[in-house]
């Protein structure tokens, strides 16, 4: 990872409706949004959402996006963008896989009171940007800046300058100050320190979003051993009281995250599937047994036999006393 291009611009921006982006784009780098005031949509790849403010998302590289702002009165944004060298740590630490899921998996959204945390890392990261040496070499330092932006503080670049996109309006690439990624004479520690102060920004918005279940990628892996032997104990112990809880203590789990992998590993959640369970055993008993339909409620599961009609009448289509009459001849 070391011998790849490293890339890194920090900008704040104020954007209104009309300096919208209007095809999306794509580039090699990473991306961190992070809306300060305003309102906008973001078009990422086959998804969009709805950015407000205290709002962060993480672009990954090469995926198409573009954004569309909604607030007449100015759109400010904090954007970052980084190449893979810059958080070369965390996925060390976490993997790739958790990176994907839940660094680039969608927005991050934060209460208030998580700003005062954020603001300092984002500062602290501003400040180190702006007192490293700037390189006076290069041909976009001083720049002035483009008529039509409506830049509310400096941007500063580090590196391939030839991989920025462009501002999506005008076509003109927005640089007005430059720094060399490589380390120099006066600072050889400036390359460390920014990326130690970007993980760090990306460390506190996790910490700080909503999102607090978090689960390492070997528990990832787990997870899907554990949702299989979890099918395996519904279909033995269906006539048990089974709730969404006790499975995802059972095999360690958060109850979130094992519902979705639920879903996601068996085409349908953990309830739909514990009831068609229950309802092909119940099925069963009234074909084979003369057991009253209370009886037959309780033995699959069911401690409500009114509850148990509705269950079985959603998926058959008839009630249970009907589909024993129909000896289970029912169009479903």
């Amino acid at each position: 990872m070391n011998n790849q291009l490293q890339h890194f611009e920090l900008s704040r921006l104020n954007r209104t409706p009309d300096e919208s982006m209007h095809t999306p784009h794509t580039h090699s780098y990473y991306e961190l949004f992070y809306l300060i005031s305003g309102e906008c949509e973001l078009q990422l790849g086959q998804s969009i959402y709805t950015i407000t403010p205290r709002t962060a998302i993480f672009i990954p590289s090469n995926v198409p996006h573009k954004t569309t702002y909604k607030d007449p009165n100015g759109n400010e944004r904090l954007n970052i963008e980084f190449s893979a060298n810059y958080v070369s740590d965390l996925e060390e630490e976490f993997g790739q896989m958790w990176l994907d899921r839940y660094v680039f998996g969608g927005p991050l959204h934060f209460s208030p009171v998580a700003t005062p945390a954020i603001s300092a890392a984002i500062t602290r990261l501003e400040v180190d940007c702006a007192s490293t040496k700037k390189d006076t070499s290069s041909p976009t330092y001083g720049s002035t800046v483009p008529s039509n932006s409506t830049l509310t503080k400096p941007i500063f670049t580090f590196g391939d300058v030839t991989n920025s996109p462009y501002d999506g309006v005008s076509g003109k690439v927005n640089r007005f100050g430059s720094i060399s990624s490589a380390p120099d004479d006066h600072d050889i520690f400036a390359n460390c320190m920014r990326k130690f102060h970007l993980q760090e920004l990306i460390i506190t918005l996790l910490r700080r979003c909503t999102q607090t279940d978090y689960i390492t990628t070997d528990q990832m892996q787990i997870a899907d051993i554990s949702v299989r032997e979890a099918k395996k104990y519904i279909e033995q112990n269906y006539a048990e009281p089974l709730t969404l809880d006790d499975l995802a203590s059972r095999y360690q789990l958060n109850s979130t995250y094992f519902s979705n992998k639920f879903k996601n590993i068996n085409g349908i959640g953990f309830k739909e599937y514990l009831n068609n369970i229950r309802i092909i055993h119940a099925e069963r008993l009234l074909l084979e047994t003369t057991k009253s339909i209370t009886q037959i409620a309780l033995e699959c599961g069911y401690e409500s036999s009114n509850y148990f009609g509705d269950v079985f009448r959603k998926i058959n289509k008839v009630s249970p006393s009907q589909f024993r009459k129909l000896k289970g001849f029912v169009k479903k």
